[in-house]
C-alpha cells in the first residue's frame, strides 16, 4: 500500500509542476490583459484629383471612434481625421489628402477609438493626376465653323468626342457685349449660337476627367476659332426634278432630301422597296435656281436607317441627270454598315469657281444590303 500512495503523491507533484510550466508560457500573453481593438470603417473611397485624394470612408454604430488615420508609402506617411460629431448611427468622415505626386497609391486605413485603442487596418487604392496626365489631352476637334444665312446663325459641328471628355466650352461676346460661355454636351455634334455681336471673338476649350468619379476636371486653355466666310445656303425655294427611284407607296419620295427635316425617321427618300425594286445606283437632281459656289455638303441617312453606303455629288449648269457636263465635287463619303453616325460630310476645301453651276445631283453607287437606299436630308454650304 506504501507503493500505491507514493505514486499517487508523485503524480500529484508532476501535476502541480505541470501546470505551473503552462501557465509559464501564456503570462506575457495575458499579463496586460486582452487586446482591444477599435471598429473598421464599414466602406471607403479613395477619388483621383489634381495633386490630391479625396478620401471618404462611413463609420457604423462606432460612436467612440474618435480619429481616422490614413497611412501610404509603406506607412511613412500619415493623414489623420477628425470624426465629426454626430447622433445618426450612420457617420461620413472625409478630408482632402493634398500635396500627393502624380501616380497611384496604396492606402491603409485605421480608426483610434476614445480610449486609444485601433483597429486593424482596411486597404484600398487611389491616384492623383498632374501634368503627365494633362500632357496627353488634345481639344476636341471643331470641323469649321459657318453662318446659316436662314437662320442667323454662327453653326460648330464637333468631331468625334475624345476619351475621358466630359464637356466643351465656347466663349464669346453677346450683342449686349457680355462675355458669354456655353457648355457642350461630349454627345453633342453641333452647336449653334444666335446671340454673338458682330465681329466678335469665339474660343473654345475641352474638359477632361482622368477617372468617372474624379473630383477635379482638367481644362485646357482656351483657343481662337477661326470662322470661314462660309454661309448656310437657304433651301426653301430649291425643287429635287428628279431621280432614278422612290417609294410611291408609303410614300417617302426624293422630294424630302431638302425640306430641312433631318432628324425625322418619318421624312427621307426611299428607293422603291416593292418587288419591282430597282437596285443601285441611285441617284436625285436639285435645282438650286442659281449658281452656287459649294464648299461642304452635310448629308444625312434616315434615322436608324444603314441602307445608304457611298454618297458621291456632282454639279452642272444642265439639269439631264445623263448630260456629260456633271463635274464631281468632293470626295465619296462612304456610311457603314449600321445605323451610326447619322450625318456625314463632303468637304470641298478649295472649290473650283469654274464648277459655280446651278444644279446638284446626288448620287448613290451601292448600298450596304445591295437593295435600296435612305437619305433623309443634304444641306449645302458655300460663298458667295
Amino acid at each position: 500500500m506504501k507503493k500505491i500512495y507514493i505514486s499517487v503523491l508523485a503524480m500529484s507533484l508532476l501535476g502541480f509542476i505541470s501546470c505551473d510550466n503552462v501557465m509559464d508560457i501564456h503570462k506575457q500573453y495575458v499579463e496586460d490583459g486582452e487586446t482591444v481593438y477599435a471598429p473598421r470603417v464599414d466602406s471607403m473611397v479613395f477619388k483621383a484629383g489634381e495633386g490630391r485624394v479625396l478620401f471618404q470612408c462611413w463609420l457604423v454604430n462606432s460612436p467612440n471612434v474618435k480619429t481616422v488615420n490614413v497611412y501610404w508609402n509603406d506607412g511613412l506617411n500619415k493623414h489623420s481625421i477628425t470624426v465629426p460629431s454626430s447622433t445618426s448611427d450612420t457617420v461620413l468622415v472625409e478630408d482632402f489628402i493634398p500635396d500627393m505626386g502624380e501616380q497611384s497609391y496604396t492606402f491603409d486605413v485605421r480608426t483610434v477609438d476614445a480610449y486609444g485603442h485601433q483597429s486593424l487596418k482596411t486597404t484600398a487604392s487611389g491616384a492623383s493626376y498632374g501634368v503627365l496626365f494633362r500632357s496627353t489631352l488634345n481639344q476636341r476637334r471643331i470641323n469649321g465653323i459657318s453662318i446659316n444665312e436662314v437662320l442667323s446663325q454662327i453653326q460648330i459641328p464637333w468631331g468625334v468626342a475624345v476619351e475621358n471628355l466630359v464637356r466643351s466650352e465656347i466663349r464669346y461676346k453677346t450683342v449686349g457685349n457680355e462675355t458669354k460661355i456655353v457648355r457642350v454636351n461630349p454627345t453633342e455634334s453641333l452647336t449653334s449660337i444666335t446671340d454673338a455681336t458682330d465681329g466678335s471673338p469665339f474660343e473654345y476649350r475641352s474638359s477632361f476627367l482622368p477617372e468617372p468619379d474624379a473630383i477635379d476636371t482638367f481644362s485646357l486653355d482656351w483657343e481662337r476659332m477661326t470662322i470661314d466666310p462660309v454661309v448656310f445656303f437657304n433651301q426653301t425655294s430649291w425643287e429635287v426634278i428628279g431621280w432614278s427611284d422612290q417609294d410611291d407607296v408609303s410614300p417617302l419620295p426624293a422630294s424630302t432630301i431638302i425640306d430641312g427635316i433631318d432628324n425625322n425617321s418619318g421624312s427621307y427618300w426611299h428607293s422603291d422597296w416593292s418587288a419591282t425594286k430597282i437596285p443601285p445606283p441611285h441617284w436625285a437632281v436639285i435645282d438650286m435656281k442659281t449658281p452656287k459656289n459649294i464648299t461642304q455638303i452635310v448629308t444625312y441617312r434616315a434615322l436608324g436607317r444603314s441602307g445608304a453606303k457611298t454618297v458621291r455629288y456632282f454639279v452642272s449648269d444642265n439639269p439631264d441627270p445623263n448630260a456629260a457636263t456633271w463635274v464631281q465635287i468632293g470626295n465619296d463619303v462612304v456610311f457603314p454598315n449600321n445605323s451610326s453616325p447619322q450625318m456625314l460630310t463632303t468637304n470641298i476645301p478649295s472649290p473650283d469657281t469654274a464648277n459655280k453651276r446651278r444644279y446638284l445631283k446626288i448620287y448613290l453607287p451601292d448600298s450596304n444590303n445591295g437593295q435600296d437606299i435612305q437619305i433623309a436630308e443634304i444641306y449645302v454650304y458655300g460663298n458667295y
